[in-house]
């Protein structure tokens, strides 16, 4: 096998137009959002995590976000960068959120370095790129100092692993297989083992059709051993995980922490929002807020005001109404009616109107949470796992009530996720018509898209959380669209 030096595949990333415009647009909205944690309210969990890991007896025990197997370690030298920049004067948020831009914008270089190497048509996987970098939902993940940073990135170095394992680098290819595998598995474990299932399935779809074992192949295996032997804790919750939700036949959801609120939960969003507009009234997206009637500015006003008129009311009403009842308990029965307005008669007869009023203001939240629930499928039931599988990919549905302004607003990215599996379709057609040899990369990324689609629709309930874990999926759809696309083809 002949390896191709390293300077055909990785460019300049300075002379990229699109990861230029990529940095600035993304740092313009880090800084315009400020501290408002809103659109994830899971963020300032990570921010606390953050500002106490660097501390002498830090533990993750009491901390929302990261899972409490994650290695110490690993957390100091993924947040080191970060680190630095708050050494240099910016704040912890806004050093968090450089880091998360700093790392997407990475691992979509590494996409543009493979489209570059294959020869194929740049236009065209530029075309597909900016569809995926302009939706709504990742370019929030891409911004926001969460976990899904380190997931782009670690897929983004898998993907790419796969790609220089045949003909190019083998060196250079073990360091991105291992990098990916190690992010991906400290980071969310149930992914790392659906890389894992993938990549027995990619072995074993090749000892099928070639008959044996590439050479190649050891370099993957090797490269996904390596975290789980650095890490004896994780290794086993992963054990046990599969072992206890695959015996029990019905997945158990493991996607969100417990106690950690969804950042796409509409029922939160909306008040997060009021209330990070409160806190934060000189941060631009507050001001731009309040002046386009995003949150209603006069609504704590608009509490107190019934508080105070209630107040009087209730301190006047039962004065008379003492004074009243011993003196004239049996004599007069007129005065016993307003009397009893005040006492007894206030729970059965004025009462109930107003409260009949005011009722159906709290029950709309819990309709709308209704409506944004998904229902799980079953693995022994293939019908309702085919129904949620759709679910998953093709919910919120524009031009409906999923159940929040958010999720109604956000909906209309649906078009561009709609768009990206019928380009997706449609190269896979041409694959086939081609009779064209399959590669690593896209029998590896398909069968992780199928693994993780399933999990997915046995996990997930709700459509917030879907909207969120389903950016998962970028990535490999672009690997396969990559992979797909013949050499020079124009399109």
């Amino acid at each position: 096998m002949v390896e191709k030096g390293l300077t055909p595949f990785f460019f300049n990333p300075l002379k990229s137009r699109l990861l230029q415009v990529f940095v600035v647009v993304h740092l313009a909205f880090a800084l315009f959002l400020g501290e408002i944690f809103a659109f994830a309210p899971d963020e300032g969990g990570y921010l606390g995590i953050f500002n106490e890991l660097y501390s002498r007896h830090f533990s993750l025990v009491g901390h929302l976000g990261w899972v409490g197997t994650t290695p110490t370690t690993y957390l100091q030298v993924i947040y080191l960068p970060a680190k630095v920049l708050t050494l240099l004067g910016i704040p912890s948020y806004l050093a968090l959120r450089i880091l998360a831009v700093t790392l997407s914008t990475i691992a979509i270089y590494l996409l543009v370095c493979i489209a570059k190497d294959q020869g194929s048509n740049e236009r065209f996987f530029y075309r597909a790129l900016f569809a995926v970098l302009v939706i709504p939902t990742p370019f929030l993940w891409m911004t926001l100092s969460l976990r899904e940073e380190f997931l782009y990135l670690g897929f983004a170095a898998f993907v790419t692993g796969l790609y220089l394992l045949h003909g190019k680098s083998v060196r250079t290819a073990l360091t991105l297989l291992t990098l990916g595998s190690f992010l991906v598995c400290y980071t969310k474990g149930y992914l790392f083992v659906l890389i894992l299932f993938a990549v027995i399935a990619l072995m074993v779809i090749r000892t099928l059709f070639d008959r044996g074992f590439e050479r190649t192949h050891k370099y993957i295996v090797l490269a996904i051993c390596l975290p789980l032997l650095f890490a004896p804790a994780t290794t086993k919750s992963l054990v046990l995980g599969v072992k206890g939700q695959f015996s029990a036949g019905n997945l158990v959801s493991s996607i969100d922490e417990p106690g950690v609120t969804s950042s796409t939960d509409a029922s939160t969003t909306t008040g997060a929002l009021a209330d990070a507009v409160k806190k934060n009234p000189g941060a631009l997206f507050s001001k731009l807020a309040l002046k386009t009637r995003l949150v209603a500015a006069p609504t704590p006003v608009a509490t107190a005001t019934p508080a105070a008129t209630a107040t009087p009311a209730a301190t006047a009403t039962p004065t008379p109404a003492a004074t009243a009842t011993p003196a004239a308990t049996a004599t007069p029965a007129a005065t016993a009616t307003p009397a009893a307005t005040a006492t007894p008669a206030a729970t059965a007869t004025p009462t109930p109107t107003p409260t009949e009023v005011v009722a159906p203001t709290p029950l709309s939240p819990t309709t709308g949470t209704d409506r944004l629930s998904l229902q799980p499928g079953h693995i022994r039931q293939p019908l309702t796992l085919i129904a949620s599988s759709a679910r998953f990919l093709f919910l919120p549905s524009p031009f409906i009530d999923n159940g929040s302004k958010f999720q109604n607003i956000g909906s209309f990215e649906e078009f561009i996720w709609w768009g990206l599996y019928i380009l997706l379709g449609f190269m896979i057609f041409k694959l086939i018509r081609s009779r064209r040899k399959v590669d690593d990369l896209f029998i590896w990324a398909s069968t992780f898209s199928i693994f993780f689609i399933i999990f997915s629709a046995v996990t997930e309930i709700n459509v917030g959380t879907a909207l969120r874990h389903r950016s998962i999926l970028l990535i490999p759809i672009l690997a396969m669209i990559l992979s797909a696309q013949e050499p020079s083809e124009e399109v």
